[in-house]
């Protein structure tokens, strides 16, 4: 990344200022649709999925896609993003023969970010990433942007 293209993004963390921020990476997701730089990728191998990742800059973020070894970013600025929603649906689990409700991703999760110029970017993780994607989002730098929304779809697609 060049030089001008992070002072773009107002700069990137030190040392200090990621371990305050408590990590400035997220976990890795499946990259669906919305950015016309990535949707040109490869698509014509069946089954190859383009896994990627956000990094959290001073004024914004990068998103980073990797389908098959091609690797490409780009990057928001704070300004640039209208909303972010990540959709979890309600599931119960048992907990010592009680019943317990809980709110998390179901084997299909959706992650959307709606933005000023691309539209609606779309994301999917499995359960397991749930909390970290919501952690990652629950940033100071997004607090009047981040909204988790509940499902009460018991079918199961979101």
């Amino acid at each position: 990344m060049l030089a001008r293209d992070v002072a773009y993004f107002g700069g990137k963390y030190n040392f200090l200022e990621r371990i305050r921020e408590g990590g400035i990476g997220s976990p890795k997701i499946i990259y669906k649709t919305g950015i016309p730089h990535f949707d040109e990728l490869d698509n014509e191998i069946i089954g190859e999925i383009s896994f990627s990742n956000f990094e959290l800059m001073k004024n914004g973020f990068l998103i980073r896609v990797n389908r098959n070894q091609k690797l490409r970013y780009v990057g928001f600025q704070l300004q640039e993003i209208l909303k972010i929603k990540l959709i979890g649906q309600k599931w119960e689990k048992r907990s010592s023969g009680h019943m317990k409700q809980s709110y998390a991703f179901p084997l299909q999760s959706a992650l959307h970010i709606f933005t000023l110029y691309d539209g609606i970017l779309s994301f999917e993780a499995s359960r397991p990433f749930y909390k970290k994607i919501r952690n990652f989002f629950e940033k100071r730098i997004f607090e009047n942007k981040f909204e988790k929304v509940r499902m009460e779809n018991e079918s199961g697609s979101l």
